[in-house]
């Protein structure tokens, strides 16, 4: 009986020494995540006067002029000093031109500047800079929500709701999926405002 005794005693410590571990554990995955968050907000907010210019050919070329020029198509009154930096960013794929990364002086300039986005031709289109992970975020909310439902802000992704209610915060991916999918009419496609309130 004593020697079943001085077994269990080891066994409880290690019992003890594993939930201590354990918590340990859950404290430092929270600790992770946090700092992820804020991490994940300041690259955005660095980002904040930033776009992207999307499938416009490669060649040896001057960058500001392409944007200088792109802005005189779409009738966009900005200059080059409204401009900060612009370059090609990472490596060509599959032969497509490499993106162009511009960044204003102003957040003024940048809205001046994408609001022309229509006005574009070809395959040519701007977005604005995101993080790695809002952009996952955001193909993930188009592909579960329907790109016609999702509102993006300051590097901050909303449902847009029906009625004026307020548009909700896409926090995470957890949290994109606790969203009842939009209703679709009968071949599929998402139904938009207009036709639900028809």
């Amino acid at each position: 009986m004593l020697m079943w005794k001085n077994r269990c005693i080891p066994s409880k410590l290690l019992i003890k020494t594993l939930e201590t571990n354990i918590n340990e554990l859950k404290k430092l995955s929270s600790t992770v995540i946090n700092l992820n968050k804020k991490y994940n907000h300041i690259e955005q907010y660095s980002r904040r006067e930033n776009i992207r210019i999307h499938s416009y050919p490669e060649t040896k070329e001057d960058v500001l002029g392409i944007v200088m020029g792109l802005a005189n198509d779409m009738q966009i009154n900005i200059n080059e000093y409204d401009t900060s930096v612009c370059h090609r960013t990472g490596k060509s794929k599959d032969g497509k031109p490499r993106q162009l990364i511009v960044k204003f002086c102003s957040r003024y300039a940048r809205d001046l500047f994408l609001s022309g986005n229509s006005q574009l031709y070809d395959d040519v289109f701007l977005t604005k800079d995101l993080t790695t992970q809002n952009l996952k975020l955001l193909m993930e909310s188009k592909k579960y929500l329907g790109p016609r439902h999702i509102i993006v802000h300051n590097g901050k992704f909303y449902k847009r709701t029906l009625g004026g209610q307020t548009n909700i915060h896409i926090k995470s991916l957890l949290h994109l999926q606790s969203f009842s999918k939009p209703l679709t009419n009968g071949s599929g496609a998402v139904l938009v405002i207009g036709e639900l309130l028809q």
